[in-house]
C-alpha cells in the first residue's frame, strides 16, 4: 500500500486509518444509485438519520432526476427535525413526479406548517388535492395547517389582552400540531413571563438567544425572566441591548425605567432599615410595593423587609400580616417563614410558632438553629398552658425584684376580697388568691427560675393551684407584705408571721 518517506526507517510501516478509509471508500463508490438508495434505507429504519441522509446524497448525486431519492432523503431529513432542507426535497421531489411523490407534497407541507408558514402549507397541501381530490393525508394536514393558523392568532391576541393562563393552553395546543420550532417556544416563554414563571421561561429563553442574540423581543423576553428572577443587574442589561437594536421599542424603555426604579427605591429601603430609620425604610417598601404588584417574587421580599421594620418599631401584628402576604406570594421563602416564627413568639402565639419551626426543621433536617428554635417553641407553648404569673401581676418577663413588689401591692390592693361585693367578690376571691400565688412564686429567686424553666407547677414544691394554702395563708402574705392591719379591710389582724416553708422577702 506504499510508504510515507518519514516512515522509510521502519521495515514495514502499517497503512494509516485514513489511507485505509479512502481504499474501501474507492471501493464503495462502485455502487450504483439504487444500490445506494437502498443503504440509507437500512440506515433509516435503524434511525441512523443523519448517516442515511448521506447515502441518499449519493444516489442524487449518480442520478439527480430521480425523484424518489429526494423523496427518501426528505423523510429522514424530517425524523431529523431539519424541516427547511426538507422542504427543499420535498418540493423537488414533487416537481420532478407530481402524481407519484404527493406524499413529498404532504410531507412539505407538515414542514411549512412546523415552520409557522401556515397558508403556504395550506397552498401546498391545495396543490395535492389537485392531483388526488380525496386523498386522505392532504386533507388532514391542510385542517391542521388552518388550525394551527387559527391558534397562533388567538394566542397573540390573548398574548395582547395578557389572558396568561387562556394563552398557555391556546399554546399548548399550537405545539402539538407543529412539535417545538422557534416561534412556538417563543411564544411559550413570552406566556411564562406573563405568568410570572421567570425561572421556568428561562431555559426557553437561554435556547432562543442562541439562535438570535440580536433579536429585541428576544432579548426582552429574557430580560422580564431575569426580572422575575430578582436579577436587575442583567435585565438592565437585556432591556438596554434590546434598545441598541430597536431604539423606539416601547416595552423594552418602560421595562428598563421600572426595574432602575425599583432598584433605587428598594436600596433606599434597605439602607435606611440599615441605619435604623424604620419609619423611612417602612416608607420606602411600601412605595416599591406599588411598582409592580405582579412581580410575586420581589413582592414577596419587600413585604418581608417591611415586616422587619415593623416589628423593630413593636408593630408585630402588622408585621405578622407582611410575613403572611410574603408567604402567600411564595410559599418556598424559608426567610419569612423565621420571621414569623419569630414573631408569633414575641406575640406568644407559640403554637402557631411551633408549626412553623417545625416546617422549617423538617425541611432543613441539619440545622441545629431550627432544632433548637423549634424546642424552644415548644418549651414556651408548655408554659403557655399554665397561669401566667407575669401577666397576672401584669409586668414583663425581665421585670426586677422591686417592680415585682410593686406590681403585687397593686393588684392585691385592686383584687382583695373585702373591697368588692355581691357578684363580684367571687371573681375578687379567686384573682386575689391568683395574685398571691404568682408572687409567691416570682419573689422567690429559686421559684422563679424554675417557673421560668417550664417546670410544671405541681412540681414546684407544692405550688400547683398553691396546693395546700388557704385564705389564711393568703392573707398572711398579704398582711406581712402590707407591714400590718388595714384599718377598715373586714377587722383584718395586724399580725406579721414568717411565710410557710422558709418564705421571705428579698
Amino acid at each position: 500500500l506504499g510508504f510515507r518517506d518519514v516512515n522509510l526507517k521502519f521495515e514495514c510501516v502499517l497503512p494509516s486509518a485514513s489511507l485505509t478509509s479512502a481504499f474501501f471508500s474507492d471501493r464503495m463508490d462502485d455502487h450504483s444509485a439504487e444500490e445506494w438508495k437502498e443503504l440509507g434505507n437500512e440506515k433509516y429504519k435503524s434511525s441512523s438519520f443523519s448517516e442515511a441522509c448521506d447515502l441518499y446524497s449519493k444516489a442524487i448525486e449518480l442520478e439527480p432526476r430521480v425523484a424518489k431519492y429526494y423523496g427518501n432523503r426528505s423523510a429522514a431529513l424530517f425524523s431529523m427535525r431539519s424541516y427547511e432542507k426538507c422542504l427543499q426535497d420535498c418540493t423537488t421531489a414533487f416537481n420532478l413526479d407530481p402524481k407519484g411523490m404527493l406524499k413529498c407534497a404532504v410531507r412539505g407541507a407538515k414542514c411549512l406548517t412546523a415552520l409557522g408558514q401556515f397558508d403556504k402549507a395550506i397552498s401546498l397541501a391545495r396543490d395535492a388535492l389537485l392531483n388526488d381530490p380525496r386523498l386522505e393525508t392532504a386533507l388532514a394536514e391542510k385542517a391542521q395547517a388552518e388550525r394551527a393558523k387559527k391558534l397562533l392568532s388567538t394566542s397573540k391576541e390573548q398574548i395582547n389582552l395578557c389572558k396568561w393562563n387562556e394563552a398557555a393552553k391556546t399554546v399548548s395546543q399550537l405545539e402539538q400540531i407543529t412539535g417545538a420550532p422557534n416561534f412556538v417556544q417563543r411564544l411559550r416563554a413570552e406566556v411564562l413571563v406573563g405568568q410570572g414563571k421567570g425561572q421556568e421561561a428561562m431555559p426557553l429563553c437561554n435556547s432562543l438567544i442562541q439562535t438570535n442574540s440580536h433579536d429585541p423581543e428576544i432579548l426582552y423576553i429574557r430580560g422580564k425572566a431575569l426580572y422575575l428572577t430578582s436579577n436587575f443587574a442583567m435585565a438592565i442589561k437585556h432591556f438596554a441591548e434590546a434598545l441598541r437594536s430597536d431604539p423606539d421599542f416601547a416595552k423594552a424603555k418602560n421595562m428598563l425605567k421600572l426595574v432602575k426604579k425599583m432598584e433605587s427605591t428598594k436600596a433606599s429601603a434597605n439602607e435606611a432599615f440599615k441605619n435604623r430609620e424604620y419609619l423611612l425604610a417602612i416608607e420606602k417598601y411600601t412605595e416599591c410595593l406599588t411598582l409592580d404588584p405582579q412581580h410575586k417574587g420581589m413582592n414577596a421580599i419587600l413585604f418581608c423587609n417591611r415586616a422587619a421594620a415593623l416589628t423593630s418599631i413593636s408593630k408585630d401584628e402588622e408585621a405578622l400580616e407582611d410575613c403572611n402576604r410574603a408567604i402567600s406570594l411564595d410559599e418556598s421563602y424559608t426567610k419569612a417563614f423565621i420571621r414569623r416564627a419569630k414573631i408569633n413568639m414575641k406575640l406568644e402565639k407559640y403554637e402557631e410558632a411551633v408549626r412553623d419551626y417545625e416546617k422549617l426543621a423538617r425541611e432543613d433536617p441539619s440545622s441545629r438553629e431550627m432544632q433548637q428554635e423549634l424546642r424552644n417553641a415548644k418549651l414556651e407553648l408548655k408554659k403557655s398552658k399554665r397561669k401566667n404569673y407575669y401577666k397576672i401581676l401584669g409586668v414583663e418577663k425581665n421585670a426586677g425584684e422591686n417592680e415585682i413588689r410593686r406590681a403585687y401591692k397593686k393588684m392585691a390592693l385592686k383584687w382583695h376580697p373585702d373591697k368588692h361585693q355581691g357578684d363580684d367578690k367571687e371573681e375578687a376571691e379567686k384573682n386575689f388568691k391568683d395574685v398571691n400565688e404568682a408572687f409567691s412564686v416570682l419573689s422567690d429567686r429559686q421559684k422563679k427560675e424554675q417557673y421560668d424553666s417550664g417546670v410544671d407547677l405541681q412540681d414546684m414544691g407544692g405550688m400547683g393551684g398553691m396546693g395546700g394554702m388557704d385564705g389564711a395563708d393568703m392573707m398572711d402574705i398579704f398582711s406581712m407584705f402590707m407591714g400590718g392591719g388595714m384599718g377598715g379591710m373586714g377587722g383584718m389582724g395586724g399580725g406579721r408571721r414568717r411565710g410557710r416553708g422558709g418564705f421571705s422577702f428579698h
